[in-house]
Parts: C-alpha cells; sequence; structure tokens
C-alpha cells in the first residue's frame, strides 16, 4: 500500500506532541509514503542535541519523566524513531527564521539524521500535492 505525501510541521517543543508527530511520520513513510518534517517556532529546539529530558510534555510533565513512561510501556525513544526516519528517506527541515530566533546554529543540532535549513515555503511546496499536519 502506498500513501500520499505528507507534510507535518512541528512548531511545538511539547515533546509528547513531538514524539507523536515522529511516530506519525514514520508509519507513514514506512507504507511508502512521502514524509517532510518541518520544524519551526518552538519545534527546533527539540533538534538540539540531547536536549529530549530538558523539555517538558503539553501537560507540564519533565521530558525525563516522559521518556521513562515510554520506555516501560515499550515505546520507541525519539533519538530511535529518527534513526528509522533516517532510514526511511524522511526529509526533515528546520525554519531558518526559528533557529536564528531560537539562538541556534547548525552545530546545535542532533547531527543522526540530514536536517536542511529553509524557510516556511519549503512546508509549503512539499505539502502541495498532498496532506498538511500541523503540529
Amino acid at each position: 500500500m502506498s500513501l500520499g505525501r505528507l507534510t507535518i510541521i512541528i512548531q511545538t517543543k511539547a515533546l509528547d506532541r513531538v514524539h507523536y508527530a515522529l511516530m506519525l511520520a514514520a508509519s507513514h513513510a514506512a507504507l511508502d509514503g512521502k514524509v517532510h518534517l518541518f520544524f519551526g517556532i518552538e519545534g527546533v529546539e527539540t533538534l538540539k542535541v540531547n536536549n529530549w529530558p530538558n523539555l517538558k510534555t503539553a501537560s507540564g510533565e519533565g521530558g525525563a519523566a516522559y521518556l521513562d513512561r515510554l520506555e516501560v510501556a515499550g515505546a520507541a525513544h525519539p533519538d530511535e524513531l529518527f534513526s528509522a526516519l533516517k532510514e526511511l528517506d524522511v526529509e526533515i527541515t528546520a525554519c531558518d527564521t526559528a533557529l536564528s530566533v531560537a539562538g541556534m546554529s547548525p552545530g546545535s543540532m542532533m547531527q543522526s539524521v540530514n536536517i536542511e535549513i529553509s524557510g516556511i515555503t519549503s512546508a509549503l511546496s512539499n505539502g502541495k500535492d498532498g496532506q498538511i499536519i500541523y503540529v
């Protein structure tokens, strides 16, 4: 079964929401769908190296506690999902403006996946022939 193109715009740094977006992306790509992840606004902060424990969930739970719950449940850690996304050829883009506002440089982002730096037009052009989900 082949699915169409899916663009997921991640503007939040809420760990549970980002985690679910990564699961959606991996599942869609595993079903032969094309996926583009676009990290903007606060979402770029989730791309910082080893930053998962420093984040919070949408309800305010600490990142470390949320990651512990994932482990107990046998759910994939965000790093495992990023590895899967790399293997599944998912396109990942960080918004250049959001990086600037966050005071981040490309060197501060995880190096385990290829992250393109571009503007919001990349998310819109990648999503023109498919679905867009905003997280």
